[in-house]
């Protein structure tokens, strides 16, 4: 009876961690992609000023013509 009571004990606990384990893969999971995410934000917005300055430029030399 005890050697069975320290079982499901160890049982208990390996399935606590075991579920503390797939939180915090589920979470890291989750911040994965929202770092992908604004990744691709931060990237896109960088293209964009990239191609405006370039635009700009254009610009100011087709006015000075």
């Amino acid at each position: 009876m005890l050697e069975e009571a320290a079982m499901e004990s160890f049982a208990s606990e390996n399935a606590a961690r075991l579920h503390t384990m797939e939180a915090a893969h589920e979470n890291i999971r989750k911040k994965s992609i929202q770092l992908s995410r604004l990744e691709r934000r931060m990237h896109q917005e960088a293209v964009t000023a990239e191609m405006l300055e370039i635009i700009g430029g254009a610009e100011a030399i087709r006015h000075r013509r």
